[in-house]
C-alpha cells in the first residue's frame, strides 16, 4: 500500500481510503468484512 502525509499532520495514510457510503443498508457482518479485508489490505484511512 502506498502511504502519504495527511496535510501537516504529519499522520501517515493510506492513499487509498474507505468512506461511510459503501457501508449504507449492510449487515454487521458485511460490514465488518470489509473493514476486515481493508485492514488486511494496509488501508488506514476511514
Amino acid at each position: 500500500m502506498e502511504y502519504q502525509i495527511l496535510g501537516r499532520t504529519g499522520i501517515k495514510v493510506s492513499a487509498i481510503g474507505i468512506g461511510g457510503v459503501g457501508f449504507e443498508n449492510k449487515s454487521y457482518e458485511d460490514c465488518e468484512a470489509l473493514i476486515d479485508c481493508a485492514i488486511n489490505q494496509g488501508i488506514n484511512f476511514y
